[in-house]
């Protein structure tokens, strides 16, 4: 995932230091190393893989949208506007309700899945990713 390295280097850096964090203990607690969060911090990575951003993003308390500096808007009922694959993905695969909500916030080139295949697929690739 890409944003203005600067920008989202600068928003983890203000929200870990806002959490009392070091370097190394938010590296642990996402499984990566202090050097990688140093480089997005400092700008130097152009690109940061979606499941570490996600996962820092959780860890921080946030929202990949804010990391990204993009408007977060919440619906009063959030699975309103969920699609009716990704309601049914929640259903059939048991999926835990914090995934479902981020999930729902993903686009990939700018499209959601329409299916619940293309859901099952997404899902399971940032599964198998968050577990590298």
């Amino acid at each position: 995932m890409t944003a203005e390295p600067t920008e989202l280097g600068r928003r983890i850096r203000a929200l870990r230091e806002e959490k009392g964090l070091t370097l190394t203990e938010l590296a642990e607690r996402a499984n990566v190393t202090k050097g990688y969060i140093s480089q997005i911090e400092s700008g130097t990575i152009k690109k940061v893989a979606a499941n570490h951003l996600f996962d820092i993003a959780q860890l921080l308390g946030t929202e990949v949208g804010y990391l990204l500096g993009k408007k977060v808007v919440y619906s009063q009922n959030r699975t309103d506007a969920m699609p009716g694959e990704l309601r049914e993905l929640q259903e059939k695969y048991d999926v835990p309700p914090e995934d479902i909500r981020m999930l729902a916030d993903i686009q990939f080139r700018g499209e959601r899945p329409k299916t619940l295949e293309g859901w099952h697929f997404i899902y399971q690739a940032i599964k198998h990713g968050q577990k590298m």
